[in-house]
């Protein structure tokens, strides 16, 4: 496989035990973490009903593994990926060459958002403000932003000026690696239909380097 050590184990425990912070929930929502010890150990899987309350609450969300340049994460089956190309392979992985991917519901209410590169920069354009949009909510945790192994977290909620839709991120940043989550929804509704799923996709992310 192509990389097989991971350099940002203690970056993910911590944004994996970090509250989602948009203008539309609470403070106090948490969720466990686990933090998988190789690649190979088991995706992580998330009770259908919390997604989908009309089906059986024993069955586990389908999920599939997108592999990008450096990382690799879990997001629900149904989804649709973004890119899918150009591919690459090196020995046994396979993977698109990016550092960010998005992956939106079959109803197309909802997208989820993840950056995550070797070590630093920024994406595309997805921490810029848009001409249709207007900052709702913006939030940062420093602490202890002296040490060269803490995780300063950021949290921006966009609004379309129309009301058609919220998109909020988290951003992780240490001195030497950024990671982004992200989650657009066209309301409340269809955000706590998939709320599970984004938390079991930010809590799946695997990091590597060479």
């Amino acid at each position: 496989m192509k990389k097989g050590l991971y350099f940002a184990t203690a970056l993910l425990f911590v944004a994996c035990n970090q509250t989602e912070k948009t203008d539309l929930e609470s403070i106090t929502d948490t969720i466990e973490t686990k933090i998988p010890e190789s690649i190979a150990e088991e995706p992580i899987r998330v009770k259908r009903d919390s997604v989908h309350p009309e089906l059986k609450p024993d069955e586990p969300i389908q999920m599939a593994s997108f592999n990008g340049s450096w990382f690799r994460v879990e997001y629900p089956q149904n989804f649709t990926a973004s890119p899918i190309t150009p591919t690459q392979k090196y020995g046994d992985y396979e993977f698109v060459d990016t550092d960010e991917a998005s992956f939106t519901s079959p109803d197309g209410t909802v997208e989820f958002f993840v950056y995550s590169p070797q070590w630093g920069g920024d994406p595309i354009d997805y921490l810029v403000e848009k001409s249709n949009e207007k900052t709702a909510s913006s939030s940062e945790d420093n602490t202890n932003s002296d040490d060269p192994f803490s995780v300063s977290h950021h949290w921006v909620t966009y609004e379309d000026k129309e009301g058609k839709y919220t998109r909020s991120y988290h951003s992780l940043m240490t001195e030497s690696t950024h990671h982004v989550f992200g989650v657009r929804y066209t309301n409340r509704k269809m955000y706590e239909r998939y709320k599970a799923a984004y938390l079991a996709f930010k809590k799946s992310l695997q990091q590597f380097a060479d």
